[in-house]
């Protein structure tokens, strides 16, 4: 193919890569409904999420959907847990070693509480001493819901959705990191590969996954190499139901395809070989950035205002994948 038909194609993927994002950003609620301020839009975003967090904690499910702050998300999951899933001590002492991180993790605590009270179960002694502490005597909670983090989360999860070609992201319960991370690093591998991973053969698979873990940062046993019992065990344990809940697109969506969006010329981030003459990147993140420049205008202060999306988007996608960045300081 000709350079000018590649190019013709990166900029007519990079169109569609808009139009999927702009949908995709309103479905997840990054982008505030027509007709609504993102002022109310973030009051209603966190009212939600104490809505779903109380239905998750105290029915088990909810039926709203679960939270959208990622600290709100790990508080409900874990109350759910002690609630309906065997009253695991070590779930509740997660539980209240977090109390003063996250205002998430104190509102979950006050419904555990009430759940165990509402169903005539024994408290632990440990949770009625916390329950029966005055209000004003508690230590404060050092960080509240914030509108940026739940932002840049969410926008994470929109990039990593157009990366995998998916409007499901599968997540997996406390204490289950190595499982999440080998989900991720599938869905870098189908990616890579450009065929879903039940296409490849497993020695492939796992060639690719243990090149991805060679690379990571961390303890030596997340570098260290899989075998490939360890590599099927783990594959098998990913679809035998172990999953707390996932994130997805809100309905309704306008962006409903037969088949799901797929941008095989457009790298995830930006890279000299994608630029053209007037210096304009063309990747996935940029496509989210640039929807994010026309419709999300910026406060605070005038250089805050002036800033580009484009680092905030690759740093909010490689936190959401728990890759360090290279703009990270």
């Amino acid at each position: 193919m000709s350079r000018p038909d590649v190019q013709s194609d990166i900029e007519r993927e990079f169109r569609e890569a808009k139009r999927v994002a702009h949908s995709y950003l309103r479905s997840a609620g990054v982008l505030p409904p027509e007709g609504k301020s993102k002022q109310e839009h973030e009051k209603e975003k966190r009212w939600s999420d104490e809505r779903n967090m109380r239905a998750a904690i105290l029915r088990g499910s909810s039926p709203y959907g679960l939270p959208i702050d990622p600290d709100a998300y790990n508080a409900a999951d874990l109350g759910r847990r002690y609630l309906h899933c065997g009253r695991d001590d070590e779930v509740l002492d997660a539980l209240l070693e977090r109390d003063c991180s996250h205002w998430a993790y104190r509102l979950a605590l006050d419904w555990v509480v009430c759940g165990l009270l509402a169903t005539g179960a024994d408290v632990p002694l440990r949770l009625r001493r916390w329950d029966e502490e005055p209000r004003n005597a508690k230590p404060r909670v050092k960080r509240r819901w914030r509108p940026e983090t739940v932002q840049n989360h969410l926008i994470g999860v929109v990039v990593e959705m157009m990366v995998t070609g998916t409007n499901v992201l599968e997540h997996y319960g406390e204490g289950e990191k190595e499982k999440e991370q080998l989900q991720r690093d599938l869905q870098a591998t189908s990616a890579e590969a450009g065929r879903p991973i039940e296409e490849l053969p497993t020695d492939e698979v796992l060639k690719r996954v243990n090149k991805r873990r060679s690379r990571r940062r961390g303890n030596a046993d997340a570098r260290r190499p899989l075998t490939e019992d360890e590599f099927v065990a783990l594959v098998q344990r990913l679809s035998t139901g172990v999953s707390a809940g996932s994130h997805m697109l809100s309905p309704p969506t306008d962006y409903r395809p037969n088949v799901e969006p797929s941008f095989p010329n457009l790298p995830w981030v930006s890279g000299e070989a994608t630029k053209d003459n007037k210096h304009r990147t063309y990747s996935i993140c940029d496509a989210v950035a640039e929807v994010l420049q026309e419709e999300l205008p910026r406060r605070g202060r005038s250089e805050d205002r002036d800033r580009p999306w484009g680092r905030t988007v690759e740093r909010a996608w490689r936190d959401y994948r728990n890759e360090p960045s290279p703009h990270a300081k």
